[in-house]
C-alpha cells in the first residue's frame, strides 16, 4: 500500500466486489449444511480480512523463515478451523488427506 497505492486500491476493489460476495455465499451454504458455526458473517469476514491483511502488510522476521504463501496457509488453516463445526472439520481434514 505504501509503495504501490494504485495496486493496493485495485486489490481492495477486487476484494470488495468479487471475493467478499463469493465468501458470503460460501458461508451461507456452509451454515445451511451445518459445516460452519452460526457466527455472523460480518464478524467472520472482519477477522479473516484483518488477520490476512495484517500478514500481507507485515515485514515481520517470520518471513525470513517461512514464505508468505506458507504463512498464509497456516493462518488460513487456524482461522478456518475456528469457524468449522465438527462435521466441517472432518470433511476438510478428509479433503486435505485425499489431496496430499
Amino acid at each position: 500500500r505504501k509503495y504501490y497505492p494504485r495496486l493496493a486500491s485495485d486489490i481492495e476493489n477486487f476484494r470488495n466486489t468479487r471475493v467478499i460476495p463469493i465468501i458470503k455465499t460460501l458461508l451461507k451454504i456452509g451454515k445451511k449444511k451445518k459445516m460452519i458455526l452460526d457466527i455472523p458473517d460480518e464478524i467472520i469476514l472482519l477477522v479473516f480480512t484483518s488477520a490476512l491483511g495484517h500478514i500481507a502488510d507485515s515485514e515481520a522476521e517470520i518471513f525470513s523463515k517461512q514464505s508468505y504463501h506458507q504463512t498464509f496457509r497456516y493462518a488460513f488453516n487456524i482461522l478456518l478451523n475456528g469457524i468449522l463445526t465438527k462435521k466441517g472439520r472432518q470433511i476438510l481434514n478428509y479433503k486435505l488427506e485425499v489431496n496430499k
